[in-house]
């Protein structure tokens, strides 16, 4: 496996690293009748997404996705799944042929987010760890609303000082195999606030 592609997120006219969801998705192709595909060790997903905060608003603005093969023979022949009234373009680049562009579908997220910017130290699988990165944002969403926000890099440079003290990432869950369970920490995503 190899690092995956970020899913981004536009806030203050900059863009950063979706580094941490507190609860579920924000945005599922299923959800909208997009069958995406894992294409490759940097995809596993399928899809890769840029988000926005308009104002307080959280958006989608881009979608970038692989589809089964029978839907992406539709959508090359213009007769893809629309999206927020858009069909997608054809990109010969990348895992993810097939992109959304110009969306601004807003979300109803209820939830944080960890925003990132700065990567320190690049882990080669999974999604990088909110705590890598220099700048980090933690935003705090009810239905979709931006209720809350925090630069929490300080708080990510004690951890960060905490785990150069451990030598290490945070021992893995016991009843699990090591290996297996370092593999889950690298693609999760998820935190507590």
């Amino acid at each position: 496996m190899t690092a995956q592609i970020e899913d981004t997120v536009t806030y203050l006219g900059h863009e950063f690293a979706l580094a941490g969801i507190e609860r579920g998705d924000l945005f599922r192709p299923a959800d909208y009748g997009i069958n995406a595909r894992g294409t490759g060790s940097a995809c596993w997903r399928g899809s890769h997404c840029r988000y926005a905060v308009e104002g307080d608003a959280l958006l989608l603005e881009e979608l970038w996705v692989s589809l089964v093969l029978d839907d992406a023979v539709a959508a090359r022949e213009g007769r893809g799944v629309p999206l927020a009234g858009r069909l997608p373009s054809y990109e010969s680049l990348g895992p993810c042929k097939f992109h959304y562009e110009r969306l601004a579908m807003p979300l109803d997220y209820t939830g944080g987010l960890l925003l990132g910017s700065g990567l320190m130290r690049f882990v080669y699988m999974g999604h990088q760890p909110a705590w890598q990165y220099q700048q980090v944002y933690e935003l705090v969403f009810e239905g979709g609303r931006l209720i809350a926000a925090d630069d929490r890099s300080g708080a990510m440079s004690v951890v960060r000082a905490r785990l150069q003290q451990a030598d290490g990432p945070p021992a893995a869950d016991p009843s699990k195999d090591p290996i297996s369970a370092w593999i889950e920490r690298c693609f999760d995503r998820s935190y507590r606030r």
